[in-house]
């Protein structure tokens, strides 16, 4: 009996993991873009370094299954294994916090403190909000929406409160907050309704439930090596044409003028792209996009702390995070020692020389180099349109698009963030799920 043909948009993780779940039971085709595997977990090799698309470390996600795919063949003694937290920092009101990577409401004067205290504790009905600044209101109170919240989201999102959907929060890991003492704090964390919200003042306080993985020589695109089956995957390729009848997609032609017979089509990429590709004209409201500036850099000088990424929301420093490879790698004493730095900018166009020197003038400044660091070797990826961030009204169109989507092809499949799972952890566990339906 032949097998039955799905075509998988996208090399990202999602893609990925559908391939090496269906591709047993079906003809499986990777169709992919760019000359990347990996997506947001794909890295680059730069004179026997790497450095990879921001901060992405591997962890197991306490799902059997899932987790011996994506980590019973790892070699362990190829990887540092983190058994707590990653460390993480802050960089916020001048000065740099080594403790946590959470935002710290303690920095603020103590009256506000008291009331930021009192407003966050007061007991509230749940319900539906409309965007961000309804929900931070209503949930963490004034005193902390404009003097902690407002500042930060700001840097990101370079948006006002009333334009962002109000799940803004936990697609940034910004949902929680430090404000109390570390005795309230325990006490706090042990009813659901404040642990939502409140943050351990240190790291090494909170017992993380997933062990973290980061490979000795670097590299996110490790961990992914052993789902990649490059024989199913066609780079540098897209989709041209698509040919629908009866509510359904009967054959995929690609820009390399090949043409698949296609059984089931999954979907990851932006579900307007599918429709503009098939001439569909719908009226829309379109997000926010934000671009991604990552300067790259080799320097002479040891990194002077153990954090392993900083997170910059200081509207004086351009730096929005920092990831410290040598750190992850537990190789901090070999040269030359490397980092990424992301900035979110909205400018389509950069001068490298300025960006790179900008860049180390203010890692100086954070004091998360030393002052006597020197450039060894720099280089910038620049990713357009990476940063999405939703207005209320743009998640309406997304969400209409995905549903004319399924009425015009009804053997269609969104997965990932086409299927309104934002994190890493949901990402895997809905392509799972769907996958294993589509099995059976």
């Amino acid at each position: 009996m032949n097998k039955k043909n799905i075509i998988i948009i996208g090399s990202g993780i999602t893609g990925l993991l559908a391939n090496h779940l269906l591709k047993k039971k079906f003809n499986t085709f990777i169709i992919e873009n760019t000359n990347n595997i990996g997506g947001l977990l794909s890295s680059i090799k730069f004179k026997d370094m790497y450095f990879d698309y921001g901060t992405h470390i591997a962890f197991k996600i306490n799902h059997k299954k899932l987790d011996k795919i994506l980590f019973d063949k790892l070699n362990k003694k190829e990887w540092n294994i983190f058994k707590k937290s990653v460390r993480e920092g802050i960089y916020n009101f001048g000065r740099l916090d080594k403790n946590s990577g959470t935002l710290d409401a303690r920095n603020l004067e103590k009256e506000k403190i008291v009331k930021a205290q009192k407003e966050i504790l007061k007991k509230r009905q749940k319900k539906r909000f409309h965007n961000l600044h309804e929900r931070l209101i209503h949930e963490y109170g004034e005193t902390l929406t404009f003097n902690i919240y407002k500042k930060a989201i700001k840097k990101i999102a370079n948006q006002g409160l009333n334009n962002i959907t109000p799940d803004f929060l936990e697609n940034f890991s910004i949902e929680r907050v430090r404000l109390f003492k570390n005795n309230q704090v325990l006490n706090l964390k042990r009813k659901p309704f404040y642990n939502s919200k409140i943050s351990y003042n240190k790291i090494s306080d909170r017992n993380s439930p997933y062990e973290k993985y980061y490979h000795k020589k670097g590299g996110s695109i490790n961990w992914l090596k052993q789902i990649i089956d490059m024989k199913k995957i066609s780079l540098n390729t897209f989709v041209t044409k698509v040919q629908i009848k009866k509510k359904k997609i009967l054959n995929i032609k690609l820009s390399n003028n090949k043409e698949i017979k296609c059984h089931k089509l999954i979907w990851s990429a932006p579900p307007i792209s599918f429709l503009r590709m098939i001439k569909k004209k719908i009226k829309g409201v379109k997000p926010n996009s934000r671009n991604l500036l990552i300067a790259h850099l080799e320097i002479n000088e040891k990194i002077n702390h153990n954090l392993h990424y900083m997170t910059c929301y200081d509207t004086n420093f351009k730096i929005y995070r920092v990831t410290f490879y040598s750190n992850l790698r537990n190789d901090n004493q070999n040269k030359p020692y490397n980092l990424s730095c992301e900035i979110i900018t909205d400018s389509n166009s950069y001068n490298e020389k300025k960006v790179i020197n900008n860049v180390l003038k203010e890692l100086k400044s954070m004091k998360v180099i030393s002052s006597k660091s020197k450039l060894i070797n720099s280089f910038i990826s620049f990713k357009k349109s990476a940063v999405i961030i939703h207005s209320p009204e743009s998640y309406k169109s997304f969400s209409n698009q995905i549903k004319i989507c399924k009425k015009i092809a009804k053997n269609i499949l969104f997965l990932g963030r086409n299927n309104f799972k934002h994190s890493l952890y949901q990402n895997l566990v809905d392509t799972y799920d769907q996958c294993s339906k589509l099995k059976n």
